[in-house]
């Protein structure tokens, strides 16, 4: 009886539980299907085998009477054992069950790779594909906290969606880093320090790569890696706040418009470019960029490991190559993606050629 519900196990009960292990992880884990089916149907039909080998054993050595006998005696019938299993209908069964559970393998390998590549699976949500183990998060266009909308018909970069992808790579198995490809002038500074915070507070590594600018509020957010690298000739820093905007009061006098002011407060209105700006608005617009743009000093100071007195020379507004932004100690390096894989390779102890971009 014993020996039927282990075959009944081995042959018909894992299959059946990898099979809906495989399902249940399809959905929610498909770049690790393969390996995490293979990997439980490996332990758990490895232990029934154990068992059952260990089991069709000593029933084939207790058949022996047991008498006191000698060492001698003991091998030969240890030996006559081992030579008897090959018969025993438990050992053909055990044999069909390495068979089926092999086939089993082999054709979920073959489906798994074959799903992963045809499903649809790259076109999804998962940042890596089975293979690729970093993470490429791109900032491009203006930084800030977008809607839907706006951002369809607009080259923009949402900090909603990329902490959300932030987030999704520091949980998604198999990827071991981030790299923040950074092609931005900049944007809301709020946005621009949301970003930051998500990439200071990531689990795994995270390297920032500036190509062609990163500067302003991109900078800010790109203070926040491990590592900054940037071209020779890449625009970087900008450290400072704007509030700037054009005054329509001139052009709205010749073309006969003329502001009528309806607001409940004193300064409701202190930013609209058709009203003149009074002294007092200025004073309160400045007084609002001073707060912020020593906030921008401090943050890129705290981030870089610089004296807060260093950074606030450097704070006038201005962007400078990334040669010079080298020489000031705004980025680590000059290099690319090829130079951030070297680092990978280095920070992960792995060998560089296994570093590979989800891309």
């Amino acid at each position: 009886m014993y020996n039927k519900i282990l075959a009944v196990l081995v042959l018909v009960l894992i299959p059946t539980l990898i099979t809906l292990i495989v399902f249940w992880a399809d959905d929610r884990y498909p770049s690790v299907l393969t390996d995490v089916s293979m990997a439980i149907l490996a332990v758990v039909t490895g232990v029934a085998i154990i068992l059952a080998i260990v089991r069709l054993f000593f029933s084939t050595l207790s058949s022996t009477p047991e008498d006191s006998v000698s060492n001698r005696e003991r091998l030969r019938r240890f030996t006559h054992a081992c030579m008897l299993m090959p018969r025993q209908p438990m050992f053909l069964i055990i044999l069909a069950a390495l068979i089926v559970v092999g086939s089993f393998s082999w054709g979920l390998k073959i489906w798994g790779d074959w799903n992963d590549e045809w499903s649809g699976y790259n076109g999804g949500t998962m940042i890596g594909d089975g293979y690729c183990n970093i993470a490429v998060i791109a900032i491009n266009g203006d930084i800030g906290i977008y809607g839907e909308l706006y951002k369809a018909d607009n080259d923009v970069a949402d900090a909603d969606d990329i902490v959300a992808r932030i987030r999704q790579a520091e949980m998604e198995p198999g990827i071991l880093g981030i790299l923040m490809r950074i092609d931005s002038a900049g944007g809301a500074p709020v946005a621009s320090r949301v970003i930051m915070d998500a990439m200071k507070r990531s689990s795994i590594p995270v390297v920032a790569v500036i190509r062609e600018i990163g500067t302003s509020g991109a900078y800010m957010a790109a203070s926040g890696a491990e590592i900054i690298f940037a071209d020779p000739m890449s625009d970087v820093g900008d450290i400072g706040v704007t509030y700037s905007y054009v005054d329509n009061v001139e052009k709205n006098k010749k073309e006969g418009l003329t502001f009528v002011p309806l607001a409940s407060a004193k300064y409701k209105d202190y930013l609209n470019p058709d009203k003149p700006l009074t002294k007092e608005e200025r004073a309160l617009i400045e007084r609002d960029l001073k707060i912020s743009h020593e906030e921008f000093v401090r943050i890129v100071a705290e981030n870089r490991g610089l004296p807060i007195e260093d950074v606030a020379k450097l704070a006038d507004g201005a962007s400078m190559p990334g040669a010079l932004a080298l020489e000031n100690k705004l980025i680590d390096a000059l290099g690319d993606q090829e130079s951030a894989r070297d680092w990978f390779a280095k920070s992960l102890d792995m060998p560089i050629e296994e570093v590979s971009y989800c891309e």
